[in-house]
């Protein structure tokens, strides 16, 4: 039987962005979004959540997922035996925490109102914009939890996701 190893490609195949403006009267919507297709990604941090207990490194935590592991013959189940000594290794770094590393995100939403000249004369303002601007807001991607673009190696090292942040602000030009 062969063995296959994983030769740590990480870089999708392909990756870009696409962005809009589109325009209503005195409103216009920014939508920018990002994607890539292919790579890998390999989940170290929920690999010890898995196995992170055993051998000599008591008091660590583990995922729930560790209560689906095989216990007896005629189990079925995607999480093996769990043992107490690090010398089954495949229980450690394993390919079943390897990702295919295709996503899609939205990076930024914006909507905007252009407040119209007869207004803004009176109030001695040449242009005043309102905005609210949405960063992050959505990440389309197989494997929940997992930033896809947690590192250029494409392996996790605790790293934290993207945040999601709301702005609200008012642009103006005197």
């Amino acid at each position: 039987m062969a063995t296959r190893y994983y030769d740590g490609t990480s870089l999708p195949d392909w990756a870009g962005g696409m962005t809009n403006t589109l325009r209503y009267k005195n409103f216009d919507l920014n939508i920018l979004l990002s994607f890539a297709i292919g790579g890998k990604i390999y989940d170290a941090d929920y690999g010890g959540l898995m196995y992170g207990t055993v051998g000599n490194q008591p008091g660590n935590n583990w995922t729930t997922d560790i209560q689906r592991r095989w216990q007896k013959p005629g189990d079925i189940t995607d999480v093996p035996k769990l043992t107490t000594t690090t010398d089954l290794q495949a229980n450690s770094s394993s390919t079943r925490f390897l990702y295919d590393g295709t996503y899609g995100r939205i990076r930024n939403i914006t909507l905007g109102y252009q407040f119209s000249n007869s207004l803004l004369s009176r109030a001695h303002l040449n242009t005043a914009r309102f905005f609210i601007d949405w960063q992050n807001p959505f990440t389309f991607f197989g494997r929940k939890g997992l930033d896809p673009e947690a590192g250029l190696a494409g392996v996790t090292s605790n790293t934290s996701s993207v945040y999601r942040t709301m702005s609200v602000g008012v642009n103006l030009d005197f």
